[in-house]
């Protein structure tokens, strides 16, 4: 099981957190609104997005909006999708080279079309 640093989880979970949000919120609504609304609102889908990167051990901002962007672009389920499970599942690898892999394998299915 992956664990969040408590100073980084207390960071999130103030304004910081909140700013965030507002951020994934925008962008998501802006670039990817099927998304959003799928998940009922921009609130809600920053919400998920950042509670699932956390979980995942994503700790830094930009790495918890790269989580949101793929879960804008291959829906909320994308951890279950086997291409993702398979490196998430992948204990030799830490959070951030699991996320690096996973984007460039996302990469890889988007130029294929």
């Amino acid at each position: 099981m992956l664990r969040v640093s408590g100073d980084v989880v207390a960071a999130l979970s103030s304004a910081g957190r909140r700013k965030l949000a507002a951020e994934i919120a925008e962008a998501t609504a802006r670039d990817h609104p099927e998304a959003v609304e799928s998940e009922g609102g921009p609130e809600a889908f920053a919400a998920a997005a950042i509670e699932q990167a956390q979980a995942l051990g994503l700790t830094t901002r930009g790495r918890i909006r790269a989580w949101a962007r793929l879960r804008a672009t291959h829906g909320a389920d994308v951890a279950s999708l086997p291409w993702v499970s398979a490196v998430l599942e992948d204990s030799a690898l830490t959070p951030d080279e699991r996320l690096s892999l996973i984007e460039d394998r996302a990469l890889m299915r988007e130029a294929r079309g």
